[in-house]
């Protein structure tokens, strides 16, 4: 089960307290804001470390939650999210499933901007920097510019995070599409992993 992570009594009393909204609610409060970025990519050092983070995590537990619910088919899948730091994590994202199991996640949030921003970084740079560090953690690396992602090609010995995902916005035949794609770490050394994409607002889970 993608949702399950282990943690003292205490953590998940403290999780529990925190304030989860729902991540489309999110998305619909920071809309103008982002349509700016869609727009023009370089925008993006522009706006706040705190409005960034929120499209994000808002998309990122967005499209895990219609991920989740295939793999679960015949359950109830509810997916929340605290769309603030906790301890040392950007975020929490929340999941309720069946009769009221609730899992909590720990989410680290980084970006790949575009190479007008930075033009010396790249993917496997930004993974680099990752290793060693997360462990039982979702991460997730928001690509801000136009590459073609190779799993087969990237290098995740060191990996310590649970789960590797990768969420972008890219124009298909003029209609602005938005992706996420990764899984579980160990998957991903083995060739598989999870899409996830969003047109005109509505998400299809492709494998």
């Amino acid at each position: 089960m993608a949702f399950i992570m282990y943690m003292d009594a205490i953590q998940k009393r403290q999780l529990g307290e925190l304030n989860y909204v729902c991540p489309e609610s999110l998305l619909r409060s920071i809309q103008p804001m982002m349509e700016a970025i869609r727009q023009r990519p370089e925008a993006a050092k522009s706006l706040s470390k705190e409005c960034l983070e929120k499209y994000h995590g808002g998309s990122l537990a967005s499209m895990l939650k219609h991920i989740l619910a295939k793999q679960m088919a015949g359950f109830h899948v509810e997916i929340s999210i605290h769309a603030k730091e906790f301890e040392d994590s950007d975020c929490v994202i929340r999941a309720v499933i069946g009769d009221g199991d609730t899992y909590y996640k720990l989410v680290q949030l980084k970006h790949l901007p575009c190479h007008e921003v930075n033009d010396e970084s790249d993917i496997q740079v930004t993974i680099e920097k990752l290793k060693y560090k997360y462990a039982g953690r979702i991460v997730s690396i928001w690509i801000n510019r136009n590459i073609e992602l190779n799993f087969k090609q990237l290098r995740l010995d060191g990996l310590q995070a649970e789960q590797l995902w990768f969420f972008g916005d890219y124009l298909e035949n003029t209609v602005l599409a938005t992706s996420l794609r990764g899984g579980f770490v160990v998957d991903l050394t083995a060739g598989i992993w999870r899409e996830a994409i969003m047109r005109n607002g509505k998400i299809q889970i492709s494998n």
